[in-house]
């Protein structure tokens, strides 16, 4: 059986902030990890599910035939592209740290963390700081203190 349309959405707004997502059958969703990232997926999970159902509004005043279901979960589809997600899915599933590291900087040569307008150099330093050595602790003024 198919997973409902908005547990989609739940799942691909968690993955790439590395929270955990949940569900019920009653079409509850939540998500476990700290506030602000739950925060920001349950808000913005609601957004796109309202976006949806204004859209999908919008098409049943043209045409009654439309299947709910498959309207809002292609909404979803091409609101979160399930290609991004598996990418963050994979390299959260990466346990070590060299691996992880060859697997973000071939995503980032093709532009996977790319939006068009982030700085390429800002976005590369990030990146690369998650990948130092497991003893540097950033300090005040950097990886060495102050």
């Amino acid at each position: 059986r198919r997973q409902a349309w908005f547990t989609n959405a739940s799942e691909r707004m968690a993955t790439p902030l590395g929270i955990e997502f949940g569900y019920t059958s009653n079409a509850g969703c939540c998500f476990v990890g700290p506030l602000s990232a739950a925060l920001g997926a349950g808000l913005t999970t609601a957004l796109v599910c309202h976006l949806a159902h204004l859209d999908l509004k919008k098409h049943m005043e043209k045409t009654k035939r439309i299947s709910e279901p498959q309207f809002l979960q292609g909404f979803v589809d091409g609101a979160l592209a399930k290609e991004r997600h598996l990418v963050w899915e994979k390299l959260f599933e990466i346990e070590n740290s060299e691996d992880a590291k060859k697997f973000c900087e071939e995503h980032l040569r093709q532009g996977f963390f790319d939006d068009g307008e982030a700085d390429s150099e800002e976005l590369r330093s990030m990146l690369e700081s998650m990948f130092t050595a497991a003893g540097a602790v950033p300090g005040p003024s950097g990886p060495s203190g102050p």
